[in-house]
C-alpha cells in the first residue's frame, strides 16, 4: 500500500475509533468490554488484508486498548 494511502486509512480508523471510544465512555460502559468487528470483501488480496489488519490492530490498541476484535468476510457477515 502506498504510504500516503496507508496514512489516510490509518487516520480514518483512528477517527472512527476515537468516536467509538467517546460513545462507550458517554454511555458509562467499560472499554475492555467493547468488541470491535470489522469486515472485508472476500475478493481482497491477502497482502492488502494483512496491511489493513495491522492498521486496525494498531488503532484499536491505541484507542480502545483491547484484544477483543474480530475480522470477518463480508460474505459471511450477515450470518454472524
Amino acid at each position: 500500500m502506498e504510504e500516503k494511502a496507508k496514512r489516510r486509512v490509518e487516520d480514518f480508523f483512528e477517527k472512527l475509533l476515537f468516536r467509538i471510544k467517546a460513545k462507550v465512555l458517554l454511555n458509562q460502559r467499560r472499554l475492555k468490554d467493547t468488541e470491535i468487528i470489522w469486515t472485508y470483501p472476500s475478493s481482497m488480496t491477502s497482502g492488502r488484508l494483512a496491511n489493513l489488519e495491522g492498521l486496525w490492530e494498531k488503532s484499536i490498541e491505541k484507542y480502545i486498548g483491547t484484544e477483543n476484535h474480530l475480522k470477518i468476510s463480508e460474505s459471511i457477515a450477515p450470518c454472524y
